[in-house]
């Protein structure tokens, strides 16, 4: 026996109605709440439309096809890449720059003082 989206949507409203009445949802929807009660209960299934509305409440990222009685993602645009984390070590210096014992160097060089502009003879400046 396959799984149909009249089940998911039985199973998801079953869910719905342990925690609080169904009049609200209903009332929503624009349908009896006896319609959703007996779905829920024994399985009965509404029409097609009170499906439709239900999975746009109970499953907005769904839709149900009726034609297959199978729900379809409702995918707006495509995935966005969040991009990527960030390294999960310090990334290795070249060999040449390996610290290999003596003093350590310093973490921030020195400023170095700006040399000074000699003019250059024969040039405008």
């Amino acid at each position: 026996m396959s799984i149909t989206g009249s089940d998911i949507i039985r199973e998801r409203l079953r869910i719905w109605a342990h925690h609080g009445p169904l009049a609200a949802l209903a009332n929503d929807i624009g349908a009896p709440v006896n319609t959703l009660d007996a779905f829920v209960r024994t399985g009965v299934k509404p029409s097609p439309d009170i499906l439709k509305a239900l999975t746009a409440i109970i499953l907005p990222h769904a839709a149900f096809d009726p034609s297959c009685d199978k729900l379809r993602p409702v995918a707006t645009s495509a995935a966005t890449p969040m991009g990527e984390g960030p390294p999960k070590s310090p990334p290795r210096p070249p060999p040449g720059e390996i610290f290999h014992g003596g003093k350590p160097p310093p973490l921030f060089p020195a400023p170095q003082k700006p040399v000074p502009k000699v003019p250059r003879p024969g040039w405008a400046e």
